[in-house]
């Protein structure tokens, strides 16, 4: 019996590789476009509110699209639905590399963002249904590696590849790495999923797109708009409503597209809020340590992306463990005391100074990057027990 178990964990894992993949791909976009945008805009005459929105035509559209990618996972055939969002991927980032001028790319991110949310909304699910619940904090450690290595490598290889080859590159690199993780995850996924057969909720669907498209909106552009901008103010005035309309029609609902009445349950209520804490510090952080490299130090991205290979280090050693953990013991305990880590690297990180060296900030990021890799396996394991 112990051997079947093993042999059942075995499958599960090789099953789980080319998620894996598909994840890590949608995450390293991000990273190895920022590095990019500068030569897209000298080939394509772009301005920054160009490039913006190349980047915003992507966020737009997960934000949208991610809770009802998540709830048609739940409905049809998950294995199918996924191996159809790396499908999407693929294509989008083929079209991205061949786009000609600006609204091309924008276009085209937006479709690769369409493959991105359904790989995004549907990664977690997957896990929770091919592994039992005291293994899946190894996954989640496996996911908090997957996060820091996307944002610490992808300037690293978006820089190497928009110097050595082009840009195009940039979007080209994820086109075999997709196909081989397609037929990967064609040949080693069982069938998941699929075990709701309710209709879809349209009208919730309509409420959250404008709510939180209107609320997006008015948070990416807020800043160059002015936050007292008619324009800024119109989109949360527009955002308020549709969200309320929202909550109420998916209380009242009988198919509901978000069961809200799972923030009942005391496991899911705090491991959302402690996870949305924790995201906020790490992409703060992720967002302005770069800029201190580059802006400050003068190194290029590439040479950031090294000084900040401490972080997905740390984190391949940590997060697995602290995954392991979270499945033998109550995860609160590490919930409890990994996020105080977490916070006393940052403190120690905003005392860096310009004049560092590259060895003093391995150091002072490595104390960041321990406290991120034991903080976020956790929350995800006790959300998934949670819910069973």
């Amino acid at each position: 019996m112990k051997e079947d178990g093993e042999v059942s964990v075995l499958r599960a894992w090789l099953a789980f590789l080319p998620v894996s993949a598909g994840l890590f791909m949608v995450l390293l976009d991000v990273s190895v476009l920022n590095v990019a945008l500068p030569r897209i805009a000298e080939d394509f005459g772009a301005k920054m509110t160009d490039l913006q929105w190349i980047m915003n035509a992507y966020t737009l559209t997960m934000v949208v699209l991610l809770v009802i990618a998540g709830r048609i996972g739940d409905m049809v055939r998950r294995d199918r639905f996924f191996i159809l969002g790396m499908v999407i991927f693929v294509l989008g980032s083929f079209l991205c590399a061949q786009s000609w001028n600006t609204q091309s790319m924008i276009l085209f991110r937006a479709i690769q963002a369409v493959g991105g949310t359904i790989l995004s909304g549907n990664t977690l699910a997957i896990a929770a249904e091919l592994f039992p619940a005291g293994r899946r904090g190894e996954v989640m450690g496996l996911n908090a590696i997957l996060m820091a290595s996307s944002f610490t490598l992808g300037p690293i290889i978006g820089g190497w590849l928009t110097t050595n080859l082009s840009w195009h590159w940039v979007f080209y690199i994820n086109v075999p790495i997709g196909i081989a993780a397609i037929a990967a995850a064609w040949l080693t996924l069982p069938p998941l999923g699929g075990r709701e057969k309710v209709p879809i909720d349209w009208v919730g669907a309509v409420l959250l797109s404008i709510g939180l498209g209107a609320l997006t909106l008015g948070i990416i552009e807020g800043q160059d708009w002015g936050w007292w901008d008619e324009k800024t103010i119109s989109c949360f005035i527009i955002a308020l409503p549709y969200l309320l309309a929202f909550s109420l029609w998916e209380l009242s609902y009988s198919y509901p597209m978000l069961d809200l009445s799972l923030f009942r349950i005391r496991n899911f209520s705090v491991c959302i809020a402690a996870t949305s804490i924790l995201f906020f510090g790490v992409a703060a952080s992720l967002f302005v340590f770069p800029y201190f490299l580059q802006g400050l130090k003068f190194l290029s991205a590439e040479e950031a992306g090294y000084w900040m290979v401490a972080i997905p280090i740390m984190n391949t050693i940590v997060a697995p463990v602290a995954g392991r953990l979270s499945d033998r013991m109550n995860p609160k305990y590490l919930m409890g005391i990994a996020p105080i880590f977490f916070a006393i690297g940052l403190l120690n990180v905003t005392a860096i100074d310009t004049d560092i060296s590259y060895w003093e900030s391995l150091q002072e990021l490595h104390r960041w990057a321990w406290g991120w890799g034991c903080s976020c396996p956790p929350p995800s394991t006790s959300f998934s027990h949670g819910t069973d």
